[in-house]
């Protein structure tokens, strides 16, 4: 903003304050003048009558007029100041709206900033698996782990890292999911040390890979070898069981049971064309193999060819 008219006004303010310091001054000598007359009078006044003769109401009424033109010469320094626009953080100018010389009044917009130290990743969860991700707290400042990836744009293998931030209370509309948001710092890689970092882009799509609370006392299975109504088939003295287990989560890949299935147990992992409970199972190749197959059958000649066993 143009600061002639401010930097001028100022400078009267401050050509006030001077007068007013000035007259403080001649006001003293006057008091000083008026007690030396008071004293040699020697005369016994009120306390009232005595303030006047000795000028107090003046010296009050000077010591105003300074403050007063003490508080005017701050507060036209304040506005001088307000003429350049400044930004309370390191910003990223995404729109300007104004030129030199352009016209502007109070509330206009002047442009849109956004901060370079953090930016908000907005993420979408199913409600069943929000009780798994651990937020910010009183006793643990920092929210889980995030990795986000941006394969469209980024390197391969390029990721960033950010945390969890805080829930927003407003399902996604379409999905009907929980919204979340992702914290990230120096989003665009500024600092120094940061530059072989991919920089997120606002309004880019990426992929966010979180990392949940622990499951203690788990058996993780890969998805393929749970089968309808969350069974398994298991192998339990050289028979076929078929195992309801409990699971407590699924990713992409795995299924983590809580109940129905030990760590140590022998799972069935070839696809059998007949499932019958108790039929007779055989390891294949136990004796050489260190991956253990699993197949099914009563004749060892029509048995089929065996997958790979886990547990």
């Amino acid at each position: 903003i143009d600061p002639a008219d401010y930097r001028n006004s100022l400078q009267q303010r401050k050509s006030e304050l001077q007068q007013a310091d000035a007259d403080l001054k001649i006001e003293m000598g006057r008091q000083q003048i008026a007690e030396k007359e008071y004293r040699l009078h020697n005369k016994s006044l009120s306390a009232e009558n005595k303030a006047l003769v000795l000028r107090q109401p003046q010296l009050d009424a000077a010591k105003a007029r300074v403050e007063s033109a003490r508080t005017a010469v701050e507060q036209a320094r304040l506005e001088l100041d307000r003429t350049t626009v400044v930004a309370p953080f390191d910003a990223h100018i995404l729109s300007r709206n104004v030129n030199v010389g352009s016209q502007v009044s109070s509330g206009d917009e002047l442009g849109r900033l956004v901060g370079l130290n953090t930016y908000w990743v907005e993420a979408t969860v199913p409600l069943s698996k929000l009780h798994r991700l651990s937020f910010p707290d009183a006793e643990t400042p920092t929210g889980a782990e995030v990795e986000i990836r941006n394969r469209t744009s980024w390197p391969d293998g390029a990721t960033r890292t950010g945390h969890l931030y805080k829930m927003i209370g407003e399902l996604e509309g379409q999905t009907r999911m929980a919204r979340v948001l992702v914290s990230v710092d120096d989003p665009l890689a500024y600092r120094t040390g940061s530059s072989d970092m991919p920089a997120l882009m606002i309004g880019s799509f990426v992929e966010t890979r979180m990392k949940a609370r622990e499951i203690p006392d788990i058996v993780r299975l890969p998805r393929d070898y749970v089968h309808d109504n969350d069974t398994v088939w298991v192998m339990e003295d050289g028979k076929l069981a078929i195992r309801e287990v409990a699971i407590d989560f699924r990713d992409a890949e795995h299924a983590y049971i809580s109940s129905g299935l030990a760590g140590d147990e022998r799972v069935v992992t070839t696809n059998l064309a007949t499932v019958v409970e108790g039929a007779s199972l055989r390891v294949q190749g136990e004796d050489s193999q260190s991956n253990q197959n699993i197949a099914g059958s009563e004749n060892p000649e029509d048995r089929p060819d065996a997958g790979e066993a886990g547990s």
